[in-house]
């Protein structure tokens, strides 16, 4: 008897763009690519925080005489190491560059400094961490650097009540620390340099988490050789959940203060002035035409004379990106940005950073959440898409012709113990798109040619793979998503009759596909399917649970459309493959959250023991 045991693993990343509309073949699902983003005198940097296995990388790109942005350089810690999620804050001033790694050592963080050197390149030049630090502070959430000073968020410190810390450039060019803002009257979860803001020995620090979620910042000043608290904004009208101070800036001495929760999660953004003795509130700024659930106000940046705001929610959940511009007496919006062919959940204006007339924007839940950014140029009146950028590819490299043996812990850069990596198919080789995932696994023998399939599904569809030879699997073709439906997380197979019966959960107008698999006999060159026949009787569905001995199908967790029965079982009769018919519902209302006999998953048999009662 053989045993075989498949591991299929989605790790991968897409290819590094090197001009307009790039797209990749590949990237780790949850990358987030854009969710940091950060501009300075026409360069703008792209962070890339969360590769599985990596410290984190942050890109640069400028524009090259022909009017093409292209990547500079990629910034890298000399020594990082890996989940430390490097990138997760950024800012820069002229050549330097201040990059937080808030979960290095045990997340008690840290923040690397660069500084690009007359070739253009950038070089690793401190790397600071604050005194006492402990595991959890999260130093380098936040960072702000103008000139000689830089301002570090710790909002994890102190049970969460927060922290900030300055640092000082010498005239040697070390760094030091020179201070420490905390609020002694803080609470727990008020999470105090969670964003900051500097400019010309003024600084912001935000607790958005203050006061229930209504949030808070701290206004300090450096006087007399050393930063005093100044007070707090005065945020009339917040109340708990309204986020105020989730995104702050500072300009030519005005603040600006996002509340993305504010008036039921519609958001806004509100300005401050100093009047010489104590900050005086101003404008209250909201899109042209606002919505609920838009959350405008969740990223800021300030370029001159004009007003950045980043709306997640807006559009439907599709995101927009907001211009305003004052004109000495008001503001007033005067554009709108919207990205092209929106993904689902795509975080569009996330982030956002602008320089001269260019301003990038982070859309990290492009490409099932490998991300990607958009950078947009002004030409005569409006703002139009110049460059779309993702990541680089750094998948697994494919392992196949021969066993890799367990040695020391690795195997082919996989953990084991005890057990020999066979071979190893990356998602980009299995027909899976930049950032696809993984998530679910059946197999099938041909009873004619004996020959052994995995049939694996994908967050957008399936595929099949010839395993007969398990030292040389074969990719031998795929079968999309079902026409109007979704992609989605959930996805699951079963066989009978020569026949793949596949569901998918959350996934819309689904159905259950069915899939005549001696198609894939003789197949040579990787083919794209289509299901031979498809059940309407469901949408949406969690799992499917086949009977092989009566011909019977059960879809479980099916509430998301068709004939529910409730989300329990709904059957299904499959002596036909391709021609299923309905047969009846079983939901006990004693079930599921709201009584509806909800039923997730099932395991079916023809009893044949001991016990006449269940015979």
């Amino acid at each position: 008897m053989r045993t075989l045991l498949l591991l299929f693993c989605a790790l991968a990343v897409g290819l590094l763009p090197a001009q307009a509309q790039t797209t990749a073949d590949s990237a780790p699902a949850f990358a987030r690519f854009g969710a940091t983003v950060a501009a300075d005198g026409g360069t703008m940097y792209v962070a890339e925080a969360n590769i599985s296995g990596k410290s984190g990388i942050v890109f640069a790109y400028e524009k090259d005489p022909s009017g093409a942005w292209l990547e500079i350089g990629q910034i890298m810690p000399a020594e990082g190491e890996p989940g430390e999620r490097f990138g997760t804050s950024i800012s820069a001033d002229g050549d330097v560059i201040a990059i937080g790694a808030p979960r290095h050592n045990e997340r008690a963080g840290a923040v690397y400094l660069f500084t690009r050197g007359e070739d253009g390149l950038f070089a690793q030049t401190a790397m600071l961490a604050a005194d006492g630090l402990a595991g959890g502070d999260g130093f380098g959430a936040a960072v702000a650097l103008d000139g000689d000073w830089l301002l570090v968020g710790a909002p994890g410190t102190m049970e969460r009540k927060g922290a900030a810390y300055a640092f000082n450039r010498g005239e040697d060019g070390t760094w030091m620390q020179a201070g420490m803002m905390a609020d002694e009257s803080g609470k727990a979860k008020d999470e105090l340099g969670g964003t900051l803001a500097l400019e010309n020995g003024v600084a912001l620090v935000g607790a958005p988490g203050t006061k229930f979620g209504g949030g808070a910042v701290h206004t300090y000043t450096y006087t007399d050789g050393a930063w005093a608290s100044a007070g707090m904004l005065p945020a009339e009208g917040v109340k708990a959940g309204n986020g105020f101070g989730k995104s702050v800036a500072l300009a030519g001495g005005m603040a600006y203060v996002g509340a993305p929760m504010y008036n039921r999660f519609q958001g806004a953004v509100l300005t401050f002035s100093h009047d010489g003795t104590a900050w005086m509130a101003g404008d209250e700024i909201s899109a042209a035409e606002p919505s609920r659930m838009a959350r405008f106000g969740g990223a800021l940046a300030v370029d001159g004379s004009r007003l950045w705001v980043g709306s997640t929610g807006a559009n439907g959940g599709d995101g927009a990106a907001y211009l305003f511009e004052h004109d000495g007496t008001a503001w007033a919006q005067t554009a709108e940005l919207m990205p092209e062919n929106p993904p689902n959940n795509g975080s569009f204006s996330i982030d956002l950073a602008a320089s001269g007339d260019a301003v990038v924007i982070g859309m990290a839940g492009d490409d099932y959440g490998a991300g990607s950014a958009w950078i947009y140029e002004v030409g005569d009146v409006t703002w139009a898409p110049a460059t779309r950028v993702v990541g680089e590819d750094t998948s697994f490299d494919p392992v196949t012709g021969g066993k890799l043996s367990c040695e020391d812990g690795p195997a082919a850069g996989f953990d084991c113990k005890g057990m020999d990596l066979v071979a190893f198919l990356p998602t980009k080789d299995i027909g899976g798109e930049r950032g696809v995932n993984l998530n679910d696994i059946w197999g099938w023998t041909d009873p004619e040619t004996g020959k052994e399939y995995a049939l694996v599904g994908r967050v957008d569809g399936t595929s099949f793979v010839d395993i007969t030879n398990p030292e040389m699997p074969v990719y031998v073709g795929d079968l999309p998503l079902t026409e109007g439906a979704r992609p989605n997380t959930w996805r699951d197979i079963k066989v009978f009759a020569d026949h793949a019966f596949v569901v998918a959960d959350n996934a819309g107008e689904h159905g259950m596909q069915v899939f005549d698999l001696t198609q894939l006999r003789g197949i040579e060159e990787p083919q794209t399917f289509t299901e031979t026949a498809i059940y309407r009787g469901i949408n949406s569905a969690h799992n499917i649970v086949i009977n092989e001995e009566t011909g019977f199908a059960y879809a479980v967790g099916s509430s998301g459309g068709g004939e529910t029965c409730g989300g329990g079982l709904h059957m299904i009769d499959i002596n036909e493959p391709t021609n299923p018919t309905f047969a009846g519902c079983f939901a006990d209302a004693s079930t599921g959250r709201s009584g509806t006999g909800y039923s997730h998953d099932a395991q079916c048999v023809v009893y044949t023991g001991p016990d006449a009662d269940y015979s």
